[in-house]
């Protein structure tokens, strides 16, 4: 059931849950920026051809671990690709911690609509900080992970705000971010 209003509306509106919430996961996930690549990240990032040399075509065109696995996921090399040549493995943990950080912020903010300012944010740091999420900010081939949950997110929110319009029309935003 969702709480109409806070006790304090200024604290809903507030950025100090915000910026407690990045502060946090900046300090608990910040070594990861200063790791190198490892497992996976080796075959999928540094011993990729088409990563290296540039290949949009191929990245976006050709399964991820080559054709014999047939595993596509276009975005996810899209991504590899960026963080790759914003400064090899630091530039993919640092995509990879920008996409938790957002992810954190918009659970934040889902959260925000259905409960009291102060649990919407302890609600926000157990996932920002749950151990689970390690492995998809410390390991560069686990970034499909805040990917996939970014556009989840993405498609929850805009399908409650769809729903909060009256339902009217197709939810075409969310059907985008299902498909990505």
């Amino acid at each position: 059931m969702a709480v109409e209003g806070p006790a304090d509306p200024a604290l809903r509106r507030s950025r100090l849950p915000v910026a407690i919430l990045l502060v946090a996961v900046v300090a608990t996930f910040s070594p990861a920026l200063f790791g190198n690549y490892a497992w996976d990240d080796t075959h999928l990032i540094a011993h990729n051809g088409a990563l290296l040399r540039s290949d949009l075509g191929a990245l976006l065109g050709e399964p991820l671990f080559g054709m014999q696995r047939g595993f596509w996921r276009p975005i996810t090399l899209l991504v590899l690709w960026v963080g790759h040549q914003l400064g090899g493995a630091f530039g993919v943990h640092l995509l990879a911690l920008l996409l938790h950080g957002g992810n954190c912020v918009l659970v934040l903010g889902l959260a925000r609509r259905w409960l009291l300012p102060w649990p919407a944010l302890w609600v926000a740091l157990l996932f920002a900080l749950h151990p689970v999420q390690v492995e998809s900010v410390a390991w560069c081939a686990a970034i499909n992970d805040p990917l996939w949950v970014l556009f989840a997110l993405l498609a929850i929110g805009s399908a409650v705000r769809w729903r909060d319009r009256g339902s009217r029309g197709l939810p075409w935003a969310t059907a985008g971010c299902v498909l990505a």
